[in-house]
């Protein structure tokens, strides 16, 4: 059984797109590898693709209002994003060993809790 879940908030660039200093996002590759690390720490991941309306539909409204606060302030730099249990935990978290870091942290937050 999963311990909570993790909502990875990202925009999807599509595999023809070269990477450049201006790229936005994430490849599926990428998304792919990231999600794959953060289920080894337990957690069942919700991937959300901000281009995709149906997708950004899925997220509660004050995870919305974090989301935009967010990308207000810094931009793209903001991307990917971290939730756990629908509260913002990361932003900017491009390398899967970073993210793992932040879901263990939230992890022992939850523990700490009960």
């Amino acid at each position: 059984m999963p311990q909570g879940t993790v909502t990875l908030i990202t925009v999807i660039r599509e595999q023809t797109q070269e990477p450049s200093c201006c790229s936005v996002g994430q490849t599926p590759e990428e998304v792919d590898a990231m999600k794959q690390a953060m289920e080894e720490c337990g957690v069942e991941v919700q991937v959300v693709d901000l281009v995709n309306p149906d997708q950004v539909n899925l997220l509660d409204r004050k995870l919305i209002q974090g989301v935009e606060r967010l990308l207000n302030l810094y931009g793209a730099f903001a991307l990917p994003m971290l939730a756990f249990n629908g509260e913002l935990i990361a932003a900017g978290i491009v390398e899967p060993s970073d993210a793992v870091e932040a879901i263990t942290e939230a992890l022992k937050g939850e523990v700490a809790k009960s």
